[in-house]
This record gives structure tokens, C-alpha cells and sequence, in this order.
């Protein structure tokens, strides 16, 4: 999808049918990404466990063949 439509909102819907009771497991490539994420969660309703994990797009993995 491109730019402004709504991957955020499609990503909290999902999650609210995936994992409705349990928690969520988040995994984005920038802060600012994970915090609009977070906010459009609790927006969308979600009220349960967020675990969030972000890096820098220039982050290498060590031991991993690119």
C-alpha cells in the first residue's frame, strides 16, 4: 500500500482479530513508526500487552550473511 492509506489502521484491525485477548508482538524498522503504531492501537481500542521492537534501517544483523 502506499503512503497515508491507513496501514495503521489496517495493521490495529487485524491485531484486534488476530490476538483479541493476548498480547502483541510489534516489530517495526523506526521509532517514530512504532510510536504512531502504538498510538493507533490504543485509538482502535486495544487495551492488552504491546511488546515493540525497533531499529535503525542501517542496523545489521551480526553473524547473519547479507
Amino acid at each position: 500500500m502506499t503512503p497515508g492509506l491507513s496501514k495503521t489502521w489496517v495493521a490495529a484491525r487485524v491485531s484486534g482479530l488476530v490476538a483479541r485477548q493476548g498480547s502483541l508482538l510489534m516489530v517495526v524498522p523506526t521509532r517514530a513508526l512504532l510510536e504512531q503504531t502504538y498510538r493507533v492501537l490504543r485509538a482502535a481500542g486495544r487495551s492488552g500487552s504491546v511488546i515493540a521492537v525497533y531499529a535503525p534501517r542501517d542496523a545489521a544483523l551480526r553473524g547473519v550473511p547479507g
